[in-house]
C-alpha cells in the first residue's frame, strides 16, 4: 500500500482572537460550575474547564462585545450539557423516546417565552435566562430563525433515539443531512449573528455590519 499523500491546507484568514479570550474562558467555568453546583475537584467541573468552549468562540468572534461573546458561549456550553443527557455512553442506557419527547416539549416553552418552574432543572432556568437576553438584543426576525432551528434540533434528536432503539443503521446520505441538525449545526450557526458582525442575508450567506 502506498503512504498517503498529505498536502498543506492554505487558510486565506489572518488568524485572530477576542483580546480577552482568558478572561471569557475562566468566567464561563465560573458561572457554569455556579450554576450547577459544581466543585474543582468534580469530575464534570473538570470536563467543562478542559472543553475550553468560550476559548473557541473568542476566536470565532475576535470583535465581537464582551457582553454578545458571552452570550454565545453560554449557548454552546448548554447545547453539549442538553445532548450529554441523552448519551448512553454516559448514562449507560438509552433515554426512552417519550423520555426525550418530553424533556425537548419542554425546552421549546421555554425558548418561546415560558417561565420554568421552581422544580425545573438547572439547563431549563439557563435556556431561559439567556433567550431573555436574546429578546432584549436582537430582532424579532432572528428569533423566529433561530427559535425554527432549535426545534429541528429538538425533533432531529428524537429521530436519532429512534434509530438507536430500533438499531437502524441510515444510509450515509440521510445520516449526513440529519447530522447538521442532530449537531445543532443550523442553530449555532444563527449564532454568528449574535456578536453583531455579520448579518444573514435572503439568498443565503452572511453580509458585514457596517
Amino acid at each position: 500500500m502506498s503512504e498517503p499523500k498529505v498536502t498543506n491546507l492554505l487558510c486565506p484568514f489572518i488568524p485572530a482572537q477576542h483580546p480577552q479570550s482568558e478572561k471569557v474562558e475562566h468566567d464561563a467555568v465560573a458561572r457554569w460550575a455556579g450554576r450547577l453546583g459544581l466543585k474543582p475537584r468534580d469530575r464534570d467541573y473538570v470536563k467543562l474547564s478542559r472543553s475550553r468552549f468560550a476559548w473557541m468562540a473568542s476566536y470565532a468572534h475576535p470583535s465581537a462585545q464582551r457582553e454578545r461573546l458571552d452570550s454565545v458561549v453560554d449557548f454552546i456550553i448548554w447545547l453539549f450539557l442538553w445532548d450529554d443527557q441523552f448519551d448512553s455512553r454516559i448514562g449507560g442506557e438509552l433515554v426512552s423516546p417519550t423520555a426525550l419527547y418530553i424533556q425537548n416539549a419542554l425546552a421549546t416553552q421555554v425558548l418561546e417565552g415560558t417561565t420554568p418552574n421552581e422544580d425545573s432543572s438547572t439547563l431549563f432556568w439557563a435556556l431561559s435566562d439567556m433567550r431573555t437576553w436574546l429578546d432584549q438584543n436582537m430582532p424579532g426576525e432572528w428569533m423566529e430563525r433561530f427559535r425554527k432551528s432549535f426545534v429541528a434540533y429538538f425533533d432531529s434528536l428524537g429521530w436519532e433515539l429512534q434509530q438507536r432503539h430500533q438499531c437502524l443503521v441510515p444510509s450515509l446520505s440521510t445520516y449526513m443531512e440529519m447530522r447538521r441538525m442532530t449537531s445543532g449545526g443550523y442553530w449555532v450557526t444563527h449564532l454568528i449573528e449574535v456578536p453583531g458582525v455579520l448579518s444573514w442575508l435572503a439568498e443565503g450567506k452572511f453580509s458585514e455590519i457596517g
